[in-house]
């Protein structure tokens, strides 16, 4: 998806784009890159990161003794998430697009996306709102990506996970 191999993708997916520019060089065309971009998919599959097994992980009560950061990096140090749709709409101004909307879903996961990549200053800042939809008691939470275009680093939301399960961990006490 941003050519870094932190991240690969398989499925069906259509991405159209209307954009103009002129100038004279890569980056003055880059710099002068204007117009829209629509992106619409359906039985996507990212690797890399497995949300499924997280949501798993989060509602099993046997594994309340797990701690939230080894859940998480077994979530995120590798298997795949599937996405019944993808679906983005993207304005482009000046080499800087911005992600009007941009919706994955699947019956276990939901992941919104807000942001922008700035393709002159080739930098990324995207906040992805993550629903885990099997676990109802667990607010949506955020993951933001965040940097070099082809190397940007993810805040993992492990705070939110480990004051979640402490709170389970407390109520199942009570």
């Amino acid at each position: 998806l941003s050519g870094s191999g932190k991240l690969q993708s398989a499925g069906t997916v259509s991405f159209d784009m209307n954009v103009n520019s002129v100038g004279g060089s890569a980056n003055a065309l880059i710099n002068a890159l204007n117009g829209k971009a629509e992106l619409n998919g359906t039985n996507v599959t990212l690797k890399g990161f497995d949300l499924a097994k997280l949501a798993r992980g989060l509602a099993t009560e046997e594994k309340l003794a797990v701690s939230a950061m080894s859940l998480v990096d077994g979530a995120m140090s590798g298997g795949q998430t599937k996405f019944d749709t993808v679906k983005g709409d993207y304005n482009i101004q000046n080499g800087l697009v911005v992600i009007k909307s941009m919706v994955m879903d699947s019956a276990e996961a939901m992941i919104e996306s807000t942001g922008s990549a700035d393709l002159p200053k080739w930098f990324i800042n995207v906040d992805n709102k993550i629903t885990l939809k099997n676990v109802t008691d667990l607010q949506p939470f955020n993951v933001k990506i965040k940097g070099p275009i082809d190397n940007p680093t993810d805040t993992f939301g492990k705070n939110i996970l480990e004051d979640y399960i402490q709170d389970k961990i407390k109520r199942k006490v009570v």
